[in-house]
């Protein structure tokens, strides 16, 4: 992986710009595994917070998520083009081409 954006500072990091502290992000996850393990729930994160597929992935690989939400076909389009199957789009979706778009999901294996 090419990591030359690593020692940017702050100023110098283009915007929009996702930055995390991995440690402090793995804790979460651990976190909210256990609390909903321990409550006898499922997760369902939702992507549009951080708009990230990998961090979707790694939400559903740490375990207890019933799948992801999405709140735009767009953005549930990139979650499946990364893999993830099992998406909850949270708006309504009323347009024929909007519909169209969805209706296409079922062609990639969504559920």
């Amino acid at each position: 992986m090419d990591s030359w954006w690593y020692n940017l500072s702050k100023n110098e990091m283009d915007t929009p710009c996702l930055v995390l502290d991995i440690d402090h992000f793995e804790k979460n996850l651990r976190y909210m595994y256990n609390w909903s393990e321990t409550i006898g729930k499922k997760l369902r994160p939702h992507a549009k917070t951080h708009k990230c597929s990998e961090i979707a992935k790694r939400q559903l690989a740490e375990g207890n998520c019933a799948g992801v939400c999405a709140a735009k076909i767009s953005e549930a389009e990139v979650l499946l083009e990364s893999g993830i199957k099992v998406i909850l789009i949270t708006s309504p979706v009323v347009t024929p081409f909007k519909i169209n778009r969805l209706i296409g999901f079922r062609n990639h294996g969504s559920r």
